[in-house]
């Protein structure tokens, strides 16, 4: 298998350098594993079932039973279009330069539009080759962020170069503080108070990752963040976890991830995914609500607020409760109207004998 963008060019721009080549090549050794099923072209088209017992359909007709599920689909880069040039500028994404080694003039201005440490390492990298060709490279940011030792060698290394780079305010969008004029860019530096104009022929915008969670997290049914990006149950003690047991999430459909890091992830998922495939049963901790059928009109509003899929019914009939599927949340209980359903650690006594006896406290303590 041939890796579309491994090629010596690419690789001198990524911070991991050229360590990622035999990174890369390790991890496409896994699928010639005779276990490891690939389906190229295919998206998945629904997703049934609880942990340990999923059910999927694929968009090629091909149907699966699997116990977990780890989501990895990646980003991909922002369009630019709103983020057109003056005329006379050569204008392109850093994804553009980096791919496709396209040609830059003798002035270079970077304008970081992601403001995340990997983005802004593979951004100081292309700069820093473009200055070492002779180059006069300006580079345009709200903030540096330089997380760890390598990030922060990397910085010094920028600035020991010669690279000039001007801090925005980090109010608003940072084209607000930029106009390209034919071959003038005029930017507001807060760190001189005003604007600088220097002479530029090439504009490299540095554009962030947009994950590819649409369609992935309307089957799943998983949260996303404004970005974007799929939810972690817990940044500290579910990383990779969702809210669903048994799907798993890795890499930059997480967060901006550099490579090391999105691989990192993945072992974790696998690991998470393994450790819950290695039971033999699974104790269900959570409380199931009750259904009243003598007041289950069928309106089917609690299907709907279940983010689980744990709900099943027709319109007029009683709805009924997959108690493997279901977490416990209670949105259907909340959400239904005729108060057919119930729970027994959130029912309507418990929380009203609850309200008593916290007003018998406060009269007492008169």
């Amino acid at each position: 298998m041939r890796w579309p963008y491994l090629n010596d060019f690419v690789v001198k721009y990524l911070p991991e350098g050229a360590r990622i080549k035999d990174m890369i090549n390790k991890l496409l050794k896994v699928l010639e594993n005779p276990r490891v099923k690939v389906y190229y072209g295919t998206t998945v088209k629904d997703v049934t079932g609880f942990t340990g017992n999923f059910h999927v359909v694929l968009s090629n007709g091909v149907e699966l039973d699997v116990g977990a599920i780890i989501v990895a689909t990646g980003a991909s880069p922002v369009n630019t279009a709103n983020y057109n040039g003056s005329d006379g500028l050569n204008v392109m994404t850093i994804h553009d330069l980096v791919s496709k080694g396209l040609s830059t003039g003798n002035d270079v201005l970077f304008i970081d539009m992601c403001g995340k440490p990997y983005c802004q390492a593979i951004m100081f990298n292309t700069a820093l080759a473009l200055r070492r060709a002779g180059k006069n490279v300006y580079v345009v940011v709200k903030d540096v962020m330089t997380v760890g030792t390598q990030y922060e060698d990397l910085y010094r290394e920028v600035r020991r170069a010669g690279i000039t780079i001007l801090r925005v305010p980090r109010e608003g969008d940072v084209m607000n503080y930029v106009s390209l004029n034919h071959d003038i860019a005029v930017i507001r530096d807060v760190e001189l108070g005003g604007d600088v104009s220097v002479h530029v022929d090439t504009v490299v915008f540095n554009t962030p990752m947009r994950p590819n969670s649409d369609e992935v997290s309307r089957v799943l049914r998983l949260s996303r963040d404004q970005e974007g990006f799929l939810m972690e149950a817990h940044p500290k003690l579910g990383p990779v976890d969702t809210m669903t047991p048994g799907i798993f999430i890795a890499g930059a459909v997480r967060a901006h991830r550099g490579f090391g890091e999105a691989v990192l992830e993945g072992y974790a998922a696998a690991a998470r995914a393994l450790t819950l495939l290695s039971r033999d049963y699974i104790i269900k901790e959570v409380s199931v609500p009750r259904i009243d059928p003598s007041k289950c009109v069928g309106c089917l509003l609690c299907v709907k607020a279940c983010p689980y899929g744990a709900i099943k019914g027709e319109p007029g009939k009683p709805v009924k409760i997959d108690p493997a599927a279901c977490q416990g949340c209670g949105a259907c209980v909340g959400e239904c109207p005729y108060g057919a359903l119930d729970m027994d650690l959130l029912s309507d006594d418990a929380i009203l004998a609850q309200v008593e006896a916290a007003l018998l406290r406060s009269l007492r303590r008169r």
